[in-house]
């Protein structure tokens, strides 16, 4: 299990990496929940990272200079502990609302093919972790 305290650094384009990643799972199911929108913030704000928004609506929007094909190259990158931390981070995000849509499922998974995420780190030891520490 991933432990914050000790967290890993993460640079500023992979913070914008992980934050679009996160965008396409909140915008799966075409609603934007109000828990997985508080995960996202606190989540940024334990790394060091406070996103800031005008209104409630703003949060969750892709950074639109930032397109997948710029940012899915930079997670394919990063070291396995990382991206530990992402499948993690984004299965968290999924559940956070108490239901996994089939769409959240089909995009969660694209992401973990297409970034070489290891989906064998989630459980729901790794669930209750995000829902405890943030």
């Amino acid at each position: 299990m991933l432990n914050l305290k000790a967290m890993i650094e993460f640079t500023l384009k992979e913070k914008a990496a992980i934050y679009n990643a996160a965008c396409e799972i909140i915008h799966a199911d075409n609603k934007k929940e109000l828990d997985e929108l508080a995960l996202l913030l606190k989540v940024f704000k334990k790394l060091g990272t406070e996103l800031f928004f005008p209104t409630i609506e703003d949060v969750a929007e892709p950074n639109e200079r930032f397109p997948r094909e710029q940012y899915i190259p930079i997670i394919k990158e990063m070291v396995y502990v990382k991206k530990v931390f992402l499948a993690q981070f984004l299965a968290a995000i999924m559940g956070v609302d108490g239901e996994i849509t089939e769409s959240e499922m089909r995009v969660y998974m694209q992401l973990v093919k297409d970034c070489n995420l290891p989906n064998d780190s989630v459980s729901e030891e790794s669930f209750n972790y995000f829902y405890t520490q943030f």
